[in-house]
């Protein structure tokens, strides 16, 4: 049987709202050469229900396990794919314009890259602009995952940055061999696996055209409220940054502003939660204060984020009562 060019995997959990619209975006591909891979992580508010109803497709498939975090269940869908391309789609979300999807790869196969990274919007209209493309150096892009606008030499602007986010990004099968998501790990998952495929790859192709919807909302993963999982969002970039460094040298500094930008993140969500470990969150209060300098200097993080880590940096105990008072009203704000 002839393997399918690109693998599309899908990870859900208690997606019901939003997994038809998503699925019925992946079917705007008609007749392509392409697979789904449909990983149910036990969800229990009748998700995996509605996606049999897409099986009538032979290009669909569905795989049901218990719940352990959408880490597991992309490894699972890494290990049942057998494209020779994959990307990721999460369950909220839907494609803009699938299509770009093969025009893509043909563009990174022209062009002998083995990674590529596209548009998205937070609004469900993209954009209607030609597409435009460039490719780089892989660690010309790595170094720059974190920021939240990029704009490349050739004048191609992310205006949401390229991201360490798989779900925006084409990956060629063979940056994932020994390459797997960290087991058990709820945020940030992406983070490690990113970073690696970036430093297989020898050159990235990046796309300007708005491909992907990404729906981001209050009750998303990244927005709820304050659990233990949550240190995962500060430790695991902290255990990266020597490798990073290590990899890429002084290009590094380059990646300060954005792990600021997370560690912000997590002291915003323990305030909130109204829980404090002074210990952590003293470490990474010197983290912030220790790189102010380049955070305020860098074109790559927005002006919301560099007037947060100011707030923090001069009045921690002001920004402290701010959100402990203000978390979902500021959010709201950023993300309307």
């Amino acid at each position: 049987m002839t393997k399918p060019l690109l693998s599309i995997i899908v990870p859900v959990h208690n997606a019901r709202e939003y997994i038809a619209e998503c699925l019925e975006s992946v079917l705007q591909l008609g007749d392509k050469n392409y697979e789904v891979i449909i990983i149910d992580d036990g969800s229990t508010d009748g998700s995996g229900e509605i996606v049999e109803e897409f099986l009538v497709d032979h290009r669909f498939h569905l795989y049901k396990k218990e719940n352990s975090g959408p880490a597991d269940s992309r490894n699972v869908g890494l290990d049942k794919s057998t494209g020779r391309y994959i990307t990721f789609l999460d369950s909220d979300d839907r494609y803009l314009k699938p299509d770009f999807l093969f025009e893509i790869i043909g563009q990174m196969e022209k062009k002998k890259c083995q990674m590529a990274c596209f548009g998205f919007s937070k609004n469900d209209d993209g954009n209607v602009y030609a597409a435009k493309y460039t490719c780089a150096k892989a660690e010309d892009v790595a170094v720059r995952f974190l920021s939240d606008e990029v704009v490349t030499k050739s004048g191609l602007r992310f205006p949401n940055g390229i991201g360490i986010t798989l779900w925006n990004k084409i990956f060629e099968r063979s940056l994932f061999e020994g390459n797997r998501f960290p087991k058990g790990v709820f945020l940030m998952d992406d983070f490690k696996v990113c970073f690696e495929a970036a430093a297989k790859a020898e050159r990235i192709l990046l796309c300007s055209e708005v491909v992907y919807f990404y729906r981001k909302h209050i009750g998303s993963i990244t927005l709820s409220k304050f659990s233990h999982k949550d240190y995962e969002l500060a430790t695991v970039p902290r255990s990266e940054m020597p490798s990073v460094e290590e990899r890429y040298g002084r290009k590094a500094e380059l990646v300060r502003p954005g792990y600021a930008v997370i560690y912000l993140a997590f002291i915003n969500r323990l305030y909130n939660s109204g829980n404090r470990d002074r210990e952590f969150e003293k470490e990474l209060k010197e983290y912030i204060r220790k790189n102010i300098k380049i955070m305020i200097k860098t074109k790559e993080i927005s002006m919301f984020h560099k007037m947060m880590l100011l707030g923090y940096g001069l009045l921690p105990g002001l920004y402290r009562l701010v959100m402990q008072k203000a978390f979902i009203w500021v959010m709201k704000i950023r993300y309307r």
